[in-house]
């Protein structure tokens, strides 16, 4: 029951722009309507913050991916493939010296 009443509660408050501030008014809301134990208030309010940041860095994670896969797609190199061209660069240009 306590699963799903937090699942609601992540629904509500939009989970990605989560703030301490909002989950907390909406926390002390639930306690004040009786819906929600004051002792329960640290851990519940704890929870909805991690799991709200946990959300944040799998999307941060999916949209990477997916930016990365757009960029493959369209044939811009990332700035990976750009460091490992200035490393394979900089190798060339100390040979061309050693030869020189």
């Amino acid at each position: 029951m306590q699963n799903l009443f937090e699942k609601g509660i992540l629904m509500s408050l939009g989970l990605l722009a989560l703030t301490r501030e909002q989950a907390t008014k909406v926390v002390d809301e639930l306690v004040e309507k009786g819906k929600l134990a004051k002792e329960e208030k640290p851990k519940i309010l704890e929870d909805l913050l991690e799991k709200a940041e946990n959300e944040k860095k799998a999307l941060e994670t999916r949209i990477d991916a997916g930016l990365e896969k757009a960029l493959k797609r369209l044939n811009i190199p990332t700035r990976k493939d750009i460091e490992e061209t200035n490393k394979k660069l900089d190798q060339i240009l100390k040979e061309l010296k050693k030869l020189s």
